[in-house]
């Protein structure tokens, strides 16, 4: 009965994840933009810039809150910013509000990276199935950054090209019935001493002079901005370098959102069966070759 209970407070939790991967809209979605609004590549290429940049500002300080708030409460106030900006552009549709939306879209999703994780540990207590868990979730979330594209396009199949926006609505409606989904769903509240556990930003870089946990901070770092330039650029290449139509260069971030979702796949199958560091390896020797 316990399990039971587990793994229904877990679903709701796991399903954050496909929410998580709404920002990797960004790709597509800058196309139409660019061409509503005229902006110029540079413009257009600050697109990004406003969903992501969030992470820096936002990750220690939510950090540093999170057990204050409570993790679900944290979780619901990500899922809350980002409804808000996804029905933005549908009341006043404009450039500004376009990129307000990003904007909070950018911010929910910092926060709900923060505090996601974390979250989960209260409903998995298994360390075996939360390694397990945190796996799936990655898997939700790369499923979501390739059907997230599918919603853009499924937007501007019914409606047009000039209307591309009514994919943001599609998705906070997504997110607000995963937001309800977990208010209705009881989740044990942390340790409270893990409240009063408050570290300064000094405190956290000074992780960093551990030699293993730079270079592990590092790998993530240049991992999410290879993720995020292949999403935004691939298509404008495509076009530039091989002369692709419009229709064509929509399946360029597709291929590789696709491919994404194949390796998480794969990944996790591969880390039950073979040790990290292998895994780690093989990985790191094919990208290499990938890049050359």
């Amino acid at each position: 009965m316990k399990t039971q209970n587990s793994i229904y407070a877990a679903l709701p939790v796991l399903f954050g994840f496909f929410v998580m991967g709404f920002c990797d809209i960004v790709g597509i979605s800058s196309d139409y933009v660019q061409r509503t609004f005229n902006w110029s590549p540079v413009m257009t290429g600050f697109v990004p810039s406003l969903v992501f940049i969030w992470f820096l500002f936002l990750g220690i300080p939510i950090g540093n809150q999170m057990n204050k708030w409570g993790r679900k409460n944290t979780v619901l106030l990500s899922m809350g910013i980002t409804v808000v900006g996804m029905l933005l552009p549908l009341i006043v549709y404009n450039s500004a509000t376009c990129m307000i939306a990003y904007a909070l879209l950018g911010i929910g999703n910092a926060i709900l990276q923060v505090s996601l994780n974390p979250l989960l540990s209260n409903v998995v207590t298994s360390q075996r199935l939360l390694t397990s868990s945190l796996t799936a979730g990655q898997v939700i979330k790369a499923v979501s950054s390739f059907v997230g594209p599918e919603i853009v396009l499924l937007a501007v199949a019914h409606f047009g090209d000039d209307k591309w926006y009514y994919c943001f609505p599609i998705l906070g409606f997504i997110t607000l019935l995963s937001a309800v989904w977990l208010m209705a769903t009881p989740v044990k509240r942390e340790d409270s001493s893990a409240a009063n556990q408050q570290l300064s930003i000094s405190d956290t870089f000074s992780l960093l002079k551990d030699k293993t946990i730079l270079l592990l901070f590092l790998g993530i770092f240049f991992i999410v901005g290879v993720d995020v330039a292949t999403n935004f650029i691939s298509s404008k290449l495509m076009a530039e370098r091989f002369d692709w139509t419009t229709e064509q260069v929509k399946f360029a971030p597709q291929v590789y959102f696709l491919s994404r979702t194949v390796g998480a796949l794969l990944g996790a199958f591969l880390l039950a069966r073979i040790s990290e560091i292998k895994y780690f390896r093989v990985n790191i020797v094919a990208c290499i070759f990938s890049l050359l």
